[in-house]
């Protein structure tokens, strides 16, 4: 998401994002529970409109996000169709056979003295015992074993796994009753105010005209107001990362939903697998 912001010396009331989805509702709704009564919050998205994805995979921070939002877990997962996510499956990334897993919680403990955990370790590994890195990380463990405790004396690190378009219409429903407008409506065109080159308003394909003193872009790949409509370019990052495609399905479970997200490469690119 991006922000078109206004002149130093222009009250920000009105602000207008352009775009729902994840992006935009979880905009919306942060707006609203924290400055709801300064400011007029005014969504524009189209049904006509798919989102991208299927299954989004998080990060621990998320649950941060939640809880300035007050949001409840047990509500939040239910409408979202969530999972817990205890970390990353990366599987024949060096070579096929290869496993790694980047667990959320800390490895080992952490000395406060002249040597990391992993010092340590490496060095018992050199004299033949240590076992595997990842037996000394709770959330580790716990992820091979496909368990999850909450109880708040061994409470591992964790995030999920969430049905993106759910998890939209859960943030829809919390921000339309406590203030946002929702304008349902493909955007025809970015209007620019001339003497300052910003942008004053978007028009829809019906006609509706709507102003604002901040516009924020959540229209994903189209960056119609940052790309199309202020001109800024495309940073091309091709010479580095090969795979310039995806194609997201979604798929039959076929046993427990694992607690971790899995990353498998291929000879062709590599695919993803967010259990849900």
């Amino acid at each position: 998401m991006h922000a078109d912001f206004p002149t130093s010396d222009r009250v920000v009331k009105r602000v207008v994002v352009a775009g729902g989805g994840t992006a935009g509702w979880v905009t919306a709704t942060a707006l609203v529970r924290h400055l709801g009564p300064l400011i007029d919050i005014t969504l524009v998205e189209s049904d006509a409109i798919g989102t991208i994805g299927v299954g989004e995979s998080t990060v621990p921070t998320f649950r941060g996000f939640h809880q300035l939002m007050k949001i409840r877990e047990d509500r939040f997962m239910a409408e979202a169709q969530a999972t817990v996510k205890l970390g990353i499956e990366f599987k024949n990334w060096g070579q096929v056979g290869d496993r790694y897993i980047h667990p959320f919680g800390t490895i080992g403990l952490q000395w406060s003295w002249m040597a990391d955990f992993h010092h340590f370790w490496l060095h018992a590994r050199a004299q033949g015992f240590g076992g595997e890195l990842g037996e000394y990380c709770l959330e580790w463990v716990a992820g091979e074993a496909n368990r999850m405790s909450l109880s708040s004396s061994v409470a591992p690190s964790y995030a999920y796994h969430i049905d993106a378009a759910r998890y939209a219409r859960f943030l829809r429903s919390l921000a339309e009753p406590a203030g946002v407008k929702r304008v349902e409506g493909k955007i025809r065109n970015v209007e620019l105010a001339p003497e300052s080159g910003h942008i004053a308003a978007l028009v829809l394909e019906s006609g509706t005209r709507i102003e604002g003193d901040l516009f924020i872009d959540c229209t994903g790949f189209r960056s119609l107001l940052l790309g199309e409509a202020l001109g800024v370019g495309f940073e091309d990052w091709g010479q580095w990362i090969r795979t310039d495609r995806a194609v997201a399905v979604q798929s039959t479970s076929d046993g427990p939903a694992q607690p971790y997200t899995s990353a498998i490469a291929h000879e062709a690119g590599w695919r993803w697998r967010i259990p849900l």
